[in-house]
Formats: C-alpha cells, sequence, structure tokens
C-alpha cells in the first residue's frame, strides 16, 4: 500500500510541554484515516503541524520528517519555511466549524483558485461545479449559485467548504472534527460523503467519536501517551 505521507520521529514542543515525541507513522494514499484519542492528547495539534498551520504559532517547536509523496515527488514539509501555501494547498486543512466566506456560494467554492491567479473563467467555473457535484451539492443550490454562502444550512456549509478544498485536488484533505457542530441527520449526510471522498481521495479525520470512525475510515491511528500509533480500535 502506497502512503501519501510518511512521519519519521515527529516531535512537538508548546513551550514547556511535550505533546508528541517519537511519532512514526504511514498513512495510506486513497484511503480515510481516522486518529482519535482523549480530549487534549494532540489530535488538533498533529493535523496543525501535518498543515504547517504551526508555523503561526511562536510557541510550536516541531522536529522530525514529514514526507509528502506525490506524483510532483517527495518533499519533506518541516523544511519549508516559505511559500507556505503552496504547501497549504497540498495538504489542506478543514476546520471543526464551517467557515464560508461573505460572499456568494460560487465565489467561495472559486475563492482558492482565484488566490492561485487562475483567470481562465470557463477553467474556473468548470472545476467550481465539478467540485460541488463532487460533494454532492450542486442539485440543491444550482440555482442560487449567486445566493450568499452565509444562508446556507450547517451540513450545506459543511459540503460547500469541502467542496472548496477540493477545487485544488489536495494531495491531503485534513478534517477536523468534522460533524461536530451539525446535528444527527446531517451528520450523517457528512459521513456518508467521507465514505464516497474517500475512494479517490487521501483524507485524514480526527474524532472522538469511535462509532463515527468505525464507519468512515479505513485506517486508525490512536492518540495517546505523546504518541501516535496504528490501531485496531
Amino acid at each position: 500500500m502506497k502512503s501519501i505521507l510518511e512521519i519519521k520521529d515527529l516531535r512537538c514542543k508548546i513551550e514547556n510541554d511535550i505533546i508528541l515525541e517519537n511519532v512514526n507513522l504511514s498513512i495510506p494514499e486513497m484511503k480515510v484515516s481516522a486518529v482519535f484519542g482523549d480530549s487534549g492528547s494532540g489530535k488538533t495539534t498533529f493535523l496543525k503541524i501535518l498543515s504547517l498551520l504551526f508555523r503561526e504559532e511562536v510557541s510550536y517547536q516541531v522536529d522530525g520528517e514529514i514526507i509528502l509523496n506525490s506524483a510532483q515527488g517527495s518533499i519533506d514539509i518541516l523544511q519549508q519555511k516559505k511559500d507556505l501555501w503552496k504547501i497549504r494547498r497540498r495538504i489542506v486543512y478543514l476546520s471543526q466549524t464551517p467557515n464560508p466566506l461573505n460572499m456568494s456560494i460560487f465565489k467561495n467554492t472559486a475563492f482558492p483558485l482565484l488566490l492561485q491567479g487562475e483567470k481562465d473563467k470557463d477553467k474556473i467555473y468548470d472545476k467550481v461545479i465539478n467540485s460541488l457535484k463532487e460533494v454532492n451539492l450542486y442539485k440543491e443550490i444550482e440555482h442560487r449559485l449567486n445566493s450568499s454562502a452565509l444562508d446556507l444550512s450547517g451540513g450545506q456549509k459543511q459540503k460547500l467548504c469541502i467542496a472548496r478544498a477540493l477545487t485544488l485536488k489536495p494531495d491531503v484533505i485534513l478534517m477536523d472534527e468534522p460533524t461536530s457542530s451539525l446535528d444527527t441527520s446531517n451528520k450523517k449526510i457528512i459521513e456518508d460523503l467521507i465514505i464516497k471522498l474517500g475512494r479517490n481521495h487521501s483524507i485524514i479525520v480526527v474524532s472522538h467519536d469511535k462509532e463515527q470512525i468505525r464507519k468512515v475510515a479505513d485506517e486508525y491511528f490512536e492518540c495517546r501517551s505523546k504518541n501516535i500509533t496504528r490501531s485496531n480500535i
């Protein structure tokens, strides 16, 4: 099984506290990998490291290697100190709470492409529509593309944020407690979507919900005692 990420001797210290230590993992390609563990065990910190968001926090000290393997070759992302946006477009982080921008549904989905400098309107349109279709949102909003994304329901906002990430064709999608802000009905919809997307995308989901993890994930990793190890849950 090919690995999309190879993590070697990862260590994270925040101020004087060691959060993660001696983490060695291989994250499989085109699978849903779930990381679970108690609150405060380091799950979200792990995603911040993978997305390089920790670079915004001066208190973080991170050592080790994180090798991203893709069609573009292999690269140790921890060695990247400049142009971090290039990695963040390849390893996309989705936070617990959906965060659509205060603009139309179409512009929300197209926003990452515009940031990349894409100017071909036909390409932008095709990528936006394909992404909305991939998350099963297009049929619900096809006549509202120019309406505010802030008027969407909670479940629709979550699907929109996933679609926005997909326009970049990322190597890895990171989802931090993706259903924590949703009701039971929308929770199931997003779980089913994660299962579907996992057939064609490399996804890492952080969740405290073991029932959810058993449902959506192909591989399980437990965050405990300052380490992350493969688990049979």
